[in-house]
């Protein structure tokens, strides 16, 4: 699967875009991102997109016990 990220400066096309590219043959999901700003953000937050943190936050309760017993994982860990 393969993604595009568009990011437009102004918000009130954004509906027109999603609607244009939905109808495109293969598309499979659209989903709207809006920018979050937060001012509470450390530095070494400021330095990954949303997404990237999400993904982060998810890994953040992975032990390093079950990452030994998953093959997939421990393989991609010491990559």
């Amino acid at each position: 699967m393969t993604q595009i990220l568009v990011t437009l400066d102004d918000n009130s096309i954004a509906p027109k875009i999603m609607k244009a590219i939905e109808m495109l043959k293969g598309v499979v999901n659209i989903s709207l991102y809006k920018e979050v700003k937060e001012e509470t953000t450390t530095p070494s937050q400021q330095v990954y997109s949303q997404r990237i943190q999400r993904l982060r936050g998810v890994a953040k309760g992975i032990t390093q016990q079950q990452i030994e017993e998953d093959d997939r994982l421990a393989y991609l860990m010491n990559k």
